[in-house]
């Protein structure tokens, strides 16, 4: 994103810390905005959409126009390149950059290898050997080509590249393969296959010429590659009506799965290849416009890209055999959503309306709570209000019920800080334990366990803590956790914000097979972030997780009685205790 280079090079400037923030702050908002900043047509609809300044918002403007920015080419100019190529390590941000560049006399990736390598970065009191060693980790994967970056940050343009490619004369199919269309939590590239009745220079020139492209890398007859300005290449595969399919399902992957397919086909007589499908007995090619006639002349039915790793898909020959999967029409309400009532944007109005308008029929306001006497929560007079508030809007009967919620920081020990009375205002209580926070994993679990034990908590949002390239989860005892949630129904978080992703795939796998509940949730910090909720899907459908043990898949009702029954179960504790 561009506005954090202009953060970063503001930092190493030495400038105006308001003027940093101000761009630090747009870039966290658009960041997570799944709407395109190509619908904001004017300036002022950029900045009521986004709360940014005007200079700011002249400033997306120009980029969603022209794919550059003035005023950050004219900071690039002043310092060298190798400097700036420092923020291509993910974990290294505008503050840590201009540490390493200022402090540590580092300007280049060389520098920050050696530095790295003896210990200078592990030493730094502000840095520490947990940061140093993911800042290594991170600089190998950029120094092999192994660059990802979240999924989440590459899809606005995934969507531009797609429409611009299918406005092409002559274009037939066209289909996003690779990892984005596994819905990977990360990826290392953007890939396209398509078909043409035009000639392909056509085609292949409107994917050079796009905005954002830095420059072009191959250009052969059936491909061209290209680097984005977001620091990924981009492929575009040529292929034939009658090898569309084949492509597509090699493209797609994962490499396992199409290892194995291959296998499968060659055993039952077939030579499975990118650019066909042929009968070995006779070398016939096997028309194959789409991926579907592979797996149904092999026996098999399609897997979804999501679940393609080479294991179980490639046993299911009846849809008997399929297991069922989330599905993004099947969420009907989102259980950890912020308003303006705290540190969120748009009034509940707003967010029910946003809600309503991706189909749901319930949400949960779920506003932070005040931590001691001074803080940017809600205090409890605050959250009676709130509360009232919620009231007044079901009254209207919108189509969109409004759930009462706070979200509590789970402290030392379990404990939830929060102002005492606030649990028998609300319906829902989403309890975490706060990014920031420099944990160890027995700390991490300890104060889980002992929130789970207190029985106050309905969810657990965020549970292990990661960030998407800057913050590894933790390493939770999940045989000390599991027994205590199930036992109780308290839910697990998929937590869609696309730089959480928390809980992670293996981990809500984990969670459904000791029989837990999950929770898909955007933690919607603007009316325009609620369709995060895809990405959280995707991160259910992966993990191949019961729609059943997801407690936002079907009607209201359901989210009533698992409240009536979580409020049995809280005061028999308290009962008993």
């Amino acid at each position: 994103m561009l506005l954090r280079e202009i953060v970063a090079l503001l930092a190493l400037e030495g400038g105006n810390g308001d003027r940093q923030g101000a761009y630090a702050g747009a870039a966290d908002k658009l960041d997570t905005f799944p709407a395109s900043v190509a619908l904001m047509a004017t300036v002022e609809t950029v900045q009521g959409s986004l709360g940014v300044s005007e200079a700011v918002a002249e400033r997306i403007i120009e980029y969603r126009d022209h794919g550059s920015i003035g005023y950050l080419d004219h900071l690039r100019r002043l310092f060298p390149p190798e400097v700036r190529r420092l923020m291509v390590v993910p974990g290294i941000d505008a503050n840590l950059a201009t540490r390493l560049y200022r402090s540590l006399n580092i300007n280049s990736l060389r520098d920050l290898d050696v530095a790295v390598r003896q210990g200078l970065l592990a030493a730094d009191s502000e840095i520490g050997p947990d940061k140093a060693a993911m800042i290594r980790l991170n600089l190998t994967q950029v120094e092999h080509g192994g660059g990802r970056i979240p999924l989440g940050q590459a899809l606005p343009i995934i969507q531009e590249l797609d429409g611009l490619l299918r406005a092409a004369p002559g274009l037939s199919q066209l289909a996003l393969v690779g990892s984005a269309r596994r819905w990977e939590e990360t990826i290392g590239d953007i890939d396209f296959c398509a078909t043409t009745t035009e000639s392909p220079d056509a085609l292949f020139e409107r994917f050079i010429e796009y905005k954002r492209v830095d420059r072009v890398i191959a250009r052969e007859p059936d491909r061209v590659a290209v680097q984005l300005a977001i620091g990924i290449p981009a492929e575009l595969f040529l292929a034939t009506p009658e090898t569309f399919g084949c492509m597509a399902h090699w493209l797609t992957g994962n490499r396992r799965h199409t290892v194995r397919l291959r296998q499968l086909a060659s055993a039952q007589g077939y030579r499975l290849e990118p650019k066909g499908f042929w009968r070995s007995a006779d070398d016939a090619l096997i028309p194959c416009p789409e991926e579907r006639i592979i797996y149904e002349t092999l026996g098999l039915v399609m897997p979804p890209p999501e679940v393609r790793q080479g294991e179980a898909e490639l046993t299911w020959r009846r849809m008997e055999d399929v297991p069922s999967l989330v599905d993004a029409t099947a969420v009907q309400g989102d259980l950890h959503v912020h308003s303006a009532w705290d540190d969120g944007g748009g009034t509940i109005e707003d967010v029910a309306a946003a809600a309503k308008a991706l189909g749901y029929t319930y949400i949960a306001i779920t506003s932070h709570a005040q931590q001691g006497t001074v803080d940017d929560g809600l205090s409890l007079r605050l959250l009676r209000r709130q509360v009232a508030e919620i009231d007044r809007y079901n009254g209207r009967e919108t189509g969109v019920t409004c759930i009462s919620g706070v979200e509590v920081p789970i402290g030392p020990g379990g404990v939830l800080q929060w102002p005492a009375g606030m649990r028998e205002l609300v319906d829902i209580v989403v309890g975490a334990i706060g990014t920031g926070e420099d944990l160890s994993d027995d700390e991490y679990t300890a104060r889980l366990a002992g929130a789970i034990a207190g029985g106050q908590i309905d969810i657990i949002a965020h549970p292990t803590g990661r960030l998407l390239q800057h913050k590894d989860p933790a390493k939770l005892d999940w045989e000390r956790l599991l027994p205590g949630t199930a036992s109780q129904q308290i839910a697990w978080e998929i937590n869609a914000n696309w730089r959480r992703l928390d809980l992670g795939e293996q981990a809500a796998r984990r969670v459904t097979e000791a029989g837990g509940l999950l929770s898909i949730s955007s933690d919607a910090h603007h009316p325009l972030q609620l369709p995060m909720m895809t990405f959280g899907v995707a991160i259910a459908r992966r993990a191949i997780v019961p729609p059943a043990q997801v407690l936002n898949v079907g009607p209201i009702d359901r989210v009533r009685d698992w409240i009536t029954e979580r409020r049995r179960i809280r005061t028999g504790k308290a009962h008993s205790g």
